[in-house]
């Protein structure tokens, strides 16, 4: 009930200020903007407060704009997420050659796997998603199970079967080809799925699935007889992926008070993490200045009024003047470009400058909502869970800083 009670907060929360968070403040310029009350604008007065609310440490009691400071408030308060209770982190497995994010995620994982596994008596551990199995091999080193690793990608198969024959695990991990979209599951006589669930109850696990391959997760646990494929452990990725409507708003809950969800707030919600590094920090805003002076310069210089995306441009591009980025980015649009003075004055002018500048505040207010929408997805899909029979916790798992997408989706029976 009470994860009933914070759904329905954060739903209100989110229908109530969704003008913010559905689009980027860009597009439909200038009509998006009024969404931001002047007094919000005007309260960023210094980097120093700037780089506070992008890095979520701003304390929203300093903040003197009543509106602005009960919204930060609000979403502190409602995008928490317990961390996942103390484990035994006694792994004694090799970690050479992983990257600082791939050994904090193990160190973290693992110990999580290896308690579910054993409190539900499990026989065998299934991956979804495997890539060429590395999360599988450290589990065979962790705890004595056969993992089968599901995997479409016909190389990564082929690198994950040389490596286990390698270590001699070729026995305890195994491959399964099999694209794992939702509406192609089957659990026939002739699909490869059909004996997963045989011989006891075996864990799912899937660390960051991308898109709708986290739905294709939950829907192998609920489809399995008998519930037979359980726990499963979820940490997804990727939302930009799902289709705002067919694939969110899944229970029942979620159906009669529904977010409404738009492509630019999946994208929101898939970076939505802290962020704490200022060398990072001030390499975003010359992109992001570059990117509104050029949009800026695109609606009023040329009256284009569509808002489209102007891409990715080389880091080196954003050292270089304005000018000569503008340039380049019209001739990789198809553009005519104007004179180099024509796009530098348009920059340097005061008007511009203080237009850019509310637009990269808007945007940061903007990104305060990530983190809600990613928890909704993820509350709603507990709910769906529920329905199915499966009790259900959510906890974050990794520190933000180094893995962004830390919240796990546990379901068991």
């Amino acid at each position: 009930q009470s994860l009933k009670q914070e759904y329905r907060d954060i739903q209100h929360f989110l229908t109530t200020s969704a003008p913010i968070w559905q689009h980027e403040p860009m597009a439909a310029y200038p009509t998006n903007t009024v969404f931001y009350p002047e007094e919000w604008i005007a309260e960023f007065t210094n980097e120093k407060q700037l780089f506070q609310l992008y890095a979520k440490t701003l304390n929203y009691k300093t903040i003197t704009s009543p509106g602005l400071s009960t919204l930060i408030g609000q979403s502190e308060e409602l995008e928490r997420i317990p961390p996942l209770p103390a484990l035994n982190r006694d792994l004694s497995i090799s970690k050479l050659f992983l990257t600082i994010k791939k050994a904090h995620e193990l160190d973290n994982f693992l110990p999580l796997l290896r308690d579910r596994a054993l409190k539900n008596k499990c026989t065998k551990v299934i991956d979804v998603g495997s890539g060429h199995g590395h999360l599988g091999r450290s589990l065979t080193d962790l705890i004595n199970l056969p993992v089968i690793c599901l995997e479409r990608n016909d190389e990564l198969i082929t690198q994950g079967q040389v490596v286990a024959e390698k270590q001699g695990k070729q026995n305890s991990l195994s491959f399964i080809k099999q694209d794992l979209g939702p509406e192609l599951l089957s659990f026939s006589p002739t699909s490869p799925l059909a004996d997963l669930h045989q011989h006891g109850p075996c864990m799912l696990v899937g660390l960051h699935t991308c898109g709708n391959l986290a739905l294709s997760q939950l829907l192998l646990a609920v489809h399995s007889p008998a519930h037979s494929i359980s726990p499963v452990v979820n940490i997804p990725c990727c939302y930009f992926h799902l289709h705002p409507q067919l694939e969110t708003n899944l229970s029942l809950v979620a159906q009669q008070a529904p977010v409404p969800w738009t492509p630019q707030a999946l994208t929101l919600a898939t970076r939505a993490h802290r962020r704490d590094n200022e060398e990072e920090y001030l390499a975003m805003v010359r992109v992001k200045e570059y990117r509104y002076a050029l949009q800026l310069f695109l609606h009023e210089e040329l009256g284009v009024r569509d808002f489209f995306p102007v891409g990715s441009s080389n880091r080196k591009c954003y050292a270089k003047p304005f000018a000569e980025y503008a340039s380049l980015k019209f001739r990789e649009l198809g553009l005519q470009p104007p004179t180099t003075n024509n796009f530098e004055s348009f920059y340097q002018a005061a008007t511009t400058q203080k237009k850019v500048r509310a637009l990269f505040i808007m945007t940061l207010l903007r990104w305060r909502f990530g983190r809600i929408l990613e928890k909704a997805l993820l509350i709603d899909r507990a709910f769906w869970m529920e329905q199915h029979g499966f009790q259900t916790e959510l906890y974050t798992i990794f520190d933000e800083a180094i893995s962004p997408r830390n919240i796990a989706l546990i379901a068991s029976e």
